[in-house]
């Protein structure tokens, strides 16, 4: 595995700000910037796994957070320890994480985080609660990754199927004090995406959240 060049950063407050849009909104950070240094795409680090996003996502933080690592070094991690889907014929099925899975690469990796459950209704379902509680811990300089339905969010899939897909949150767009929309880091189409708030949570597969505790830009 390659060697960690620098510790994560665990910052008092962060570094980055709102910038005004033409259009009278603001968003946090540059997204398009900050892709420059993120994993655009899954699957071409180590052979027979191609599904990584989960893998990527947290090589995304780490790298966020001003690691020098990228997705051959935490996949291989995580085969070796156990901390993700393996041994299947199809490509696609090998590399899957769980949220406690991440959480453990990211430690490992040296940045504390929490996995953190989503805000539901009666029947179970995402609420909207959720676009404040991901905007929240983005724009405080937070590493976020979210589990959505892949085909909900591509496709607009009114019934997912097993599709279930962790992308990296990177930045949030806000009109006033109302959160618009978020940009994310999707491995799985390569590169910034950007989505209305209603959309993404509704894309939420119900899956709990990765958010760390450190402050990482």
């Amino acid at each position: 595995m390659g060697e960690v060049v620098a510790a994560p950063r665990d910052l008092p407050a962060t570094m980055q700000t709102f910038h005004a849009q033409e259009d009278g909104s603001s968003v946090y950070n540059s997204p398009l910037e900050t892709e420059k240094d993120l994993c655009p795409k899954q699957g071409d680090a180590v052979p027979g796994f191609a599904g990584t996003c989960g893998l990527c996502s947290s090589a995304n933080v780490l790298r966020l957070a001003g690691v020098d690592v990228g997705e051959k070094e935490v996949v291989e991690y995580a085969k070796a320890n156990g901390l993700c889907e393996q041994g299947h014929w199809d490509p696609g099925s090998n590399g899957g994480t769980s949220a406690q899975g991440r959480q453990k690469i990211l430690e490992h990796f040296g940045i504390n985080s929490s996995v953190v459950p989503l805000a539901v209704d009666d029947n179970y379902e995402p609420t909207m609660a959720n676009a404040d509680i991901i905007s929240d811990a983005v724009c405080s300089g937070k590493g976020v990754i979210i589990s959505v339905h892949a085909h909900s969010l591509w496709y607009n899939d009114p019934h997912p199927i097993n599709d279930l897909h962790a992308i990296t949150v990177v930045s949030v767009k806000k009109v006033g004090d109302q959160v618009a929309g978020f940009y994310v880091n999707d491995t799985g189409v390569g590169g910034t995406q950007y989505y209305p708030a209603t959309k993404l949570v509704g894309a939420l597969s119900g899956n709990p959240i990765n958010v760390t505790n450190q402050i990482i830009r």
